[in-house]
């Protein structure tokens, strides 16, 4: 049977049919809700209609700690992911004097110690897509007693490795 399948949104959520008409196969971009209807393209005739919703699973922490001077990029792993989540998007700081960030690509740069809030805001101010509170401070002593281990690691599979050193 010819079937075919078509989208009301599909920048939202695109559908195909595959194995003979027996699967089908739905790939979402972006937020939002898409009919996706399943026809015969010979008789019009509607065998299927449904909804899609989709929405981002992808949350940042509440809390980021940060040194003085270090930098951050944002979504850096997933480009793909981080193409359809920054679309029409712009990152923004509550405090700019304690983070400076790139309102593009989410590249973040410490200035100073304190707390700053970062958004990932629609460019039309509707929405607020991501959120979390950055605290910027400076190390300000350490010393290390080597009698308690042989060497400082961050592989977590070395012997030596600890979560934390006192």
């Amino acid at each position: 049977m010819p079937l075919r399948a078509i989208e009301s949104h599909p920048m939202v959520a695109r559908c195909e049919l595959i194995e003979n008409n027996s699967k089908i196969k739905i790939h979402a971009s972006s937020k939002g809700e898409s009919n996706i209807i399943i026809y015969d393209p010979n008789t019009k005739i509607i065998y299927d209609v449904f909804k899609v919703a989709v929405f981002s699973s992808l949350q940042l922490p509440k809390r980021i700690n940060l040194n003085l001077g270090a930098e951050i990029s944002f979504l850096s792993k997933d480009e793909k992911r981080k193409f359809h989540l920054i679309k029409d998007s712009t990152w923004t700081v509550d405090n700019p004097s304690v983070l400076k960030i790139d309102p593009i690509s989410g590249k973040a740069t410490t200035l100073k110690e304190g707390k700053a809030l970062v958004q990932l805001i629609s460019n039309d101010h509707k929405k607020v897509k991501l959120s979390t509170n950055i605290f910027v401070s400076k190390l300000k002593r350490v010393s290390v007693d080597f009698s308690k281990f042989k060497y400082i690691t961050d592989v977590k599979e070395n012997i030596n490795y600890r979560e934390e050193y006192r």
